[in-house]
């Protein structure tokens, strides 16, 4: 059952900024596909939930806003002392579409670099986590039955689980963003991969030392 899920920043040197200290970050996402309000509220919370355990305040703002005051020549109102992160959600954003047959091919996360330093920008691929996840959903209806899934499986759980698994992706790659690094840690959030059972675990956090300063 427990898939091996990947995520990707390019290799660059360690840069000696961390994160230390409370820190609000203006997160301006879009999707390909409107999600299911019951996935971007369980995706937002827990996506707030692991960065506030290391001192980091998220504010959702939208790209769609940015791009179409850009268009008329003016700006968007920022938080005040904030850092900005540009996320995309690509496929489909919610459990109900089901796995592909052979999986995705593209990767679960991944944040954008040029020049060799790590830019503001990354991109979320929600069939991957889908997929990843299709293992555990797969085990509980055999566990439970056919009749049984039937009525649990239309419930907001299966939904209010993929969001949960998609904020965890997305802390991720935030880490790469705000952290200025394309290293990873053994173990929690900022680890190169996560499996099925990092996606659906209860929780699921950071290292205590994985946004700390970096010496150089």
């Amino acid at each position: 059952m427990n898939k091996v899920f990947f995520l990707f920043c390019f290799n660059v040197p360690l840069f000696a900024q961390g994160l230390g200290g409370q820190k609000a970050v203006d997160v301006f996402v879009k999707f390909e596909k409107t999600p299911p309000m019951v996935v971007r509220a369980a995706l937002s919370a827990e996506a707030e939930r692991i960065m506030a355990g290391v001192g980091v305040r998220l504010v959702w703002r939208s790209l769609d806003e940015l791009d179409a005051t850009s268009k008329t020549g003016g700006s968007v109102a920022r938080t005040p002392f904030s850092e900005v992160a540009y996320v995309t959600f690509k496929g489909s954003c919610t459990n109900t579409d089901g796995a592909e047959p052979h999986g995705s091919k593209s990767v679960g996360g991944r944040t954008d670099t040029g020049g060799g330093e790590i830019l503001s920008s990354a991109t979320i691929a929600c069939d991957e986590i889908r997929n990843t996840i299709s293992p555990y959903f797969t085990m509980l209806r055999q566990q439970i039955g056919d009749p049984a899934w039937g009525m649990f499986g239309n419930t907001v759980f299966p939904e209010q689980k993929f969001g949960r698994a998609v904020g965890r992706v997305l802390a991720h790659e935030l880490y790469h963003i705000l952290a200025k690094t394309g290293n990873h840690e053994e173990s929690g959030v900022a680890k190169d991969r996560f499996s099925t059972g990092d996606l659906v675990a209860d929780k699921f956090n950071f290292r205590h030392k994985a946004l700390t300063p970096t010496p150089k």
